[in-house]
């Protein structure tokens, strides 16, 4: 049986917003962004990690401009 996995906008009780991956109706972790990569933020690519509940890292996935000629026709894709 498959399961269904959503993500989840929750509001916590400061007001602050965070984005949650639920599995079957139970939150298994928490969505954010962050810059990673380059030398002293130069460089730095903006990549979307998944936590678990207990705040270790599940997985992570970075989007790149791929697919142009000249500079046209680019789409942004999900590269992990």
């Amino acid at each position: 049986m498959a399961r269904e996995r959503l993500e989840r906008t929750e509001t916590d009780w400061l007001g602050n917003e965070q984005t949650c991956l639920c599995e079957d109706g139970e939150q298994i972790g928490e969505i954010t962004t962050e810059e990673r990569g380059g030398f002293l933020g130069i460089g730095a690519d903006e990549t979307r990690v998944l936590r678990g509940v207990d705040g270790d890292e599940i997985s992570h996935s970075r989007q790149e401009e791929r697919g142009e000629f000249l500079g046209i026709g680019s789409e942004r894709v999900d590269v992990n």
